[in-house]
């Protein structure tokens, strides 16, 4: 079951959320992500996560990280490249978080889907 999630999920690489390097300078928030990969409520809810950011900060070793600790966790998850309408916008028309990132013009990013458990 789980190598067939993980197959179905498209993942780029062999991240796992256990391997994420918070040492770089980057502004990835530590409690953040690991409330992300612990608690699975954005699983449960079925809310997608956006990876935003500069080219080369490592957003598809994120996305694919968190979508690869969904698989464990059960269910279903795909990685997509966001290579359209968010990339060209850099962001802009995104409901707002919290704090607001900041993103360049020539930002690219990176998101997850999930669904529900599948047993």
């Amino acid at each position: 079951m789980l190598a067939r999630r993980l197959k179905a999920a498209k993942l780029r690489g062999e991240a796992c959320v256990e391997d994420i390097d918070f040492r770089a300078a980057r502004g990835l928030d530590k409690a953040v992500m690991r409330a992300l990969a612990k608690d699975s409520a954005w699983f449960r809810n079925h809310e997608n996560i956006f990876v935003l950011g500069p080219c080369g900060v490592g957003k598809s070793f994120l996305a694919s990280a968190l979508a690869q600790k969904a698989c464990r966790d059960g269910y279903s998850a795909l990685y997509l490249r966001a290579a359209g309408p968010v990339a060209r916008t850099g962001g802009k028309g995104l409901p707002p978080l919290s704090p607001a990132p900041q993103i360049p013009a020539e930002s690219s990013s990176a998101s997850l889907r999930t669904t529900a458990p599948q047993g």
